[in-house]
């Protein structure tokens, strides 16, 4: 940078002795100049032990993720190519989080599951507690339209699972 085109605060601070750098000036020289404390970097702290719980709490069961890892294991098992979908964790305007599986154009409720092994190319929607919700229904019965091999499971359907992807 050139000294003679500098503006007028960068040559006092040049003048007090504050370092510049590409990313900024050297805060705890500026606080110095001006007579002020020393800004305090927040330091990674651990929380304190006694606000803490003996125990962490449990992580929630969730019984329908439990289904789809266990029907990935039994077609990977089996020489099916197994494709899911992640949820991500989405932060509320509030601080709170909720989960959602990102989808573009018209991706909600397809199934969780699309595998294909040779020429058979099936899709699954994994059902735990609740009913397929009606954007399911739809994606399901357009695969179908297609030719493409549908399922709804639940886990008593184990026996059927593992026909299917035996």
């Amino acid at each position: 940078m050139n000294p003679n085109n500098e503006p007028e605060w960068l040559k006092s601070a040049r003048e007090s002795g504050l370092t510049i750098t590409e990313t900024g000036v050297n805060m705890t020289k500026l606080a110095a100049a001006n007579g002020k404390p020393k800004p305090v970097a927040k330091a990674n702290r651990r929380p304190d032990a006694s606000k803490l719980d003996e125990h962490p709490p449990k992580k929630k069961k969730n019984p329908e993720k439990e289904l789809q890892e266990q029907v990935v294991k039994l077609a990977n098992l089996n020489g099916w190519r197994v494709c899911t979908f992640l949820t991500a964790s989405i932060r509320r305007a509030n601080g709170s989080f909720y989960h959602a599986t990102p989808f573009g154009a018209d991706g909600k409720g397809f199934p969780d599951l699309l595998m294909v092994r040779g020429t058979r190319i099936l899709a699954a929607e994994l059902k735990a507690t609740t009913k397929e919700r009606p954007e399911q229904l739809l994606w399901l019965a357009a695969l179908k339209a297609a030719n493409l091999e549908v399922h709804v499971w639940r886990a008593e359907d184990w026996p059927l699972i593992e026909k299917t992807l035996g």
